[in-house]
């Protein structure tokens, strides 16, 4: 069959489109594999850095998303810009952060206790160190099986560690974590909770001394002695300055008493101390590596309610968080929505979240750090009368000379009462002039009606 002349340029148009299609798209791939060579990349690699990059907008969008939210409903400060990475700070700087917050969980390691002269468990100069007969493994030393095996070597390591805890004393980082707890108690839209891996006795030391802390006989009654638990602390690893039976299927094993030192054992050969009840080995009252937490004798539970229930913004002190209940403290906080996580360390542990991190020793960062809390929380007191400016001023001086944060809130705390009183002094002075001013106006009201009726002339 003929072809017609208009059909033989259709089939010549459509060989020509043809092949200058061809021709562009081989073209177009010869610049595409140029375009990677020049960049150093192959095609997978330029689509992996687009894909990437695709994931950091998508993130920062749902993130400002985020942000507006909470801002649109009161919950978020404007002031600070929060985000999921962390970031490194200052001490001050980590402050803003905890404005608002009102359950504060703050969690002490091993790193805390450094100042004091403890060495911390995992250094090179650790206590891990030690060689105790012929194990140097600290993670078999300190086991169920090994003390049930060699109960004389186990109780060695925990007399050497009672002996290295009374040559050394509390830092200035405990210090300021009892300040902080006292300005806490003192509050009536705070509380802090602390929590801490630490043997050492440090922290119960503190907080049985201090009147404010232990200032009614049944909280005292709990710091006795013969008492493992010492209120506003939860010892998650147990304390060595105390023990308790092995036996812990009997009610002997749930009755704490003070551990003694090597000095106070009479028979040095056989150093075990026995339960007076069974006459099983005492065990010291610090959690084996073999061993789970537990209510009885770690307090788990009563930290899991906090963590879940109340924790707003957690603080975390000298730890690797190497343990298991520490590690879930840390996770729940990075898993709440405005929960910041502060972390004061020379080496961070923590690598993701809202993460804010304090390269700085525990003893120094602390002191910074709840110093600035407490000038950004300062209350201010309004002056009620002319008549008290002077009272107040000497009151602010006083104030202000105070160094401790504790003595200054409990000033201002006096100071706002007795000006309290003298307004209620005056308000009800103020009260009673008007009450007799309006028991006098119906007598004067009555004068004038009588007066009045003089005036009216009868109808005659």
């Amino acid at each position: 069959m003929e072809r017609t002349h208009q059909e033989s340029k259709e089939e010549e148009l459509i060989e020509t489109n043809s092949s200058t299609t061809a021709a562009t798209s081989t073209e177009n791939n010869y610049d595409k594999d140029e375009y990677y060579k020049s960049k150093g990349l192959s095609a997978y690699d330029d689509l992996e850095k687009k894909f990437q990059e695709f994931q950091n907008a998508f993130r920062r969008m749902n993130e400002a998303f985020g942000q507006k939210l909470l801002e649109q409903f009161g919950i978020a400060n404007p002031d600070i810009k929060y985000t999921h990475e962390p970031q490194v700070i200052t001490a001050k700087d980590a402050a803003k952060h905890m404005i608002g917050k009102k359950n504060i969980l703050i969690l002490t390691g091993a790193g805390l206790s450094a100042a004091s002269g403890i060495p911390t468990f995992r250094g090179d100069n650790g206590f891990w160190t030690r060689t105790y007969g012929d194990e140097t493994d600290p993670q078999v030393i300190l086991t169920q099986r090994f003390f049930t095996q060699n109960p004389e070597l186990n109780w060695q390591w925990h007399y050497d560690f009672i002996e290295l805890e009374d040559r050394c004393k509390p830092n200035k980082g405990h210090h300021a974590i009892l300040k902080f707890q006292e300005y806490c108690h003192l509050q009536n839209d705070i509380e802090s909770f602390l929590v801490t891996q630490n043997i050492d006795n440090y922290h119960p030391q503190l907080i049985q001394q201090s009147k404010i802390l232990m200032k009614n006989q049944e909280e005292k009654k709990q710091g006795e002695s013969n008492y493992a638990f010492t209120p506003f602390v939860y010892e998650i690893h147990g304390n060595v300055k105390y023990m308790h039976c092995f036996n812990d299927e009997e009610d002997c094993g749930q009755q704490f008493y003070k551990a003694p030192t090597l000095d106070q054992v009479k028979d040095k050969t056989n150093h075990v101390p026995k339960c007076s009840s069974c006459g099983k080995n005492m065990k010291p009252h610090c959690m084996f590596f073999d061993e789970s937490y537990s209510e009885t004798y770690y307090r788990s539970e009563s930290v899991h309610k906090f963590m879940e229930e109340k924790m707003d913004c957690l603080i975390v002190v000298g730890t690797a968080l190497a343990t298991g209940l520490a590690k879930r403290i840390v996770n729940k906080a990075l898993g709440k929505i405005e929960c910041p996580v502060i972390e004061i360390n020379l080496e961070t542990s923590i690598d993701r979240g809202y993460n804010l991190q304090i390269l700085e020793k525990s003893e120094i960062a602390l002191d910074q750090l709840f110093n600035e809390y407490y000038r950004l929380r300062s209350p201010k007191v309004d002056i009620l009368q002319s008549g008290q400016v002077k009272s107040q001023a000497r009151a602010s001086s006083v104030v202000n000379q105070s160094k401790n944060p504790i003595q200054k809130q409990i000033i201002v705390q006096n100071n706002t009462k007795q000006m309290t009183q003298a307004k209620q002094t005056n308000l009800k002075q103020a009260s009673t002039s008007t009450g007799k001013a309006v028991q006098q106006k119906p007598a004067v009201s009555k004068a004038v009606t009588s007066s009045n009726k003089q005036k009216i002339i009868p109808k005659r």
